[in-house]
């Protein structure tokens, strides 16, 4: 592991990779960066200047942060938010600049099954 890796730098890298190397859409890039923008602003209110301090009760509670927001987001924009999260803690422990995988064991909720609608005799 080399040094601090503050989560603003971490976040561009990441998005570097995911849009050249990858070659994602400019959708899902743009995606990923609201996303992690987010979580950059909420490790900042948090006092965390360094992705590697980042362990996985600190991503509880963003989850935690997450699901108690105002105006609440839905489950699925909660589930979006924490893949992007994972992915990103995910890309740097396998490029050697985060010791731990913060991300490896967060599970995302379960989303709420909806019954289907029922069709008309008609």
């Amino acid at each position: 592991m080399t040094g601090a890796l503050a989560p603003e730098r971490g976040i561009e890298l990441f998005l570097r990779h995911v849009s050249i190397e990858r070659g994602l859409s400019p959708n899902t890039v743009a995606a990923y960066r609201r996303d992690l923008a987010a979580y950059a602003a909420w490790l900042d209110e948090a006092g965390v200047a360094d992705l590697g301090a980042v362990d996985p009760a600190r991503l509880r509670a963003y989850q935690g942060a997450l699901a108690d927001r105002e105006p609440p987001l839905t489950p699925a924009s909660v589930t979006r938010a924490l893949s992007s999260v994972r992915s990103l803690h995910r890309f740097h422990h396998e490029e050697g600049t985060l010791a731990e995988d913060a991300g490896a064991r967060l599970r995302a909720p379960k989303r709420a099954q909806t019954l289907p609608k029922a069709i008309s005799i008609e």
